[in-house]
């Protein structure tokens, strides 16, 4: 016999020799698989894009909040008028709550 025939002989024998092998996945379950794992990375897509988009708003928001703030504060401010004169009165009052050294 030829070493090729001798092989292909103990590759035939371990072949009916050895367990059947597994089937292909049934397509339904195949299908399931798949679409179970697309609504799992689908669920944490949309959650993230659920965090991004509320930041974005609060972030917004806020900013808008800021200059409207701003806006009111710099149109209600009004400036203290300076006094044509100086109370001296005043002044000698205070300067005499002062401790001495």
């Amino acid at each position: 016999m030829k070493p090729i025939d001798l092989s292909l002989g103990n590759l035939f024998r371990a072949a009916r020799a050895a367990p059947e092998a597994p089937g292909l996945p049934d397509a339904d379950r195949l299908a399931r698989r798949i679409a179970d794992r697309w609504v799992a990375e689908g669920a944490a897509q949309v959650e993230a894009f659920l965090w991004v988009h509320l930041g974005r708003h609060f972030a917004r928001g806020l900013a808008t909040a800021l200059v409207v703030v701003s806006v009111l504060a710099w149109v209600t401010w009004v400036p203290v008028p300076a006094l044509a004169e100086p109370e001296v009165e005043l002044a000698g009052e205070l300067l005499a709550l002062l401790p001495l050294p």
